[in-house]
């Protein structure tokens, strides 16, 4: 079968909806808001530049989340489907998790407390990770280190491990 140039056009065009449609944010993303509770821990998210939300895949239910590392607690423990969009560090906007650059930092120097950052582009991930002697890391690298040290932990505490 040979294709026209009319019909190969439309096929072009059809197939880059289809990926931008792919590539945006959910449509029922809800903005976070300081005040807005973290649906694993009950906490308030106070941070909206560490914070990540969730779409359900089953409902569409919109999940909250204080930060990136307590949102990956909770997929783990739950098992729940779904589509995973996290604050973009450097502008604001909530942006695909698939698709982020991430990078581990201190997010409270009173507390030494450490969690994760997302960048929407991987040269602001790069620029931000050289000022904190660190290296970006995508969803995949980011979600399994994140397991692994889970796992660490939960050996030390059955005292499996020392």
């Amino acid at each position: 079968m040979k294709l026209t140039f009319g019909t190969a056009f439309a096929l072009t065009i059809v197939a880059a909806v289809t990926v931008i449609a792919l590539a945006a944010p959910a449509s029922k993303a809800a903005p976070i808001q300081a005040g807005d509770v973290c649906h694993r821990c009950a906490r308030v998210i106070t941070d909206q530049s560490l914070a990540a939300e969730g779409i359900a895949a089953s409902d569409g239910a919109v999940r909250k989340f204080r930060t990136v590392a307590c949102m990956l607690a909770y997929l783990t423990e739950s098992g729940e489907k779904l589509d995973i969009l996290v604050t973009d560090l450097a502008s604001g906007r909530l942006t695909q998790a698939r698709w982020a650059s991430f990078v581990r930092t201190t997010v409270d120097r009173r507390t030494g407390a450490e969690d994760y950052v997302a960048f929407g582009e991987q040269g602001a991930a790069r620029q931000f990770a050289r000022a904190q002697d660190a290296s970006p890391m995508s969803w995949t690298a980011m979600r399994d280190a994140e397991r692994r040290d889970s796992l660490a932990t939960d050996l030390r505490d059955l005292g499996l491990v020392p």
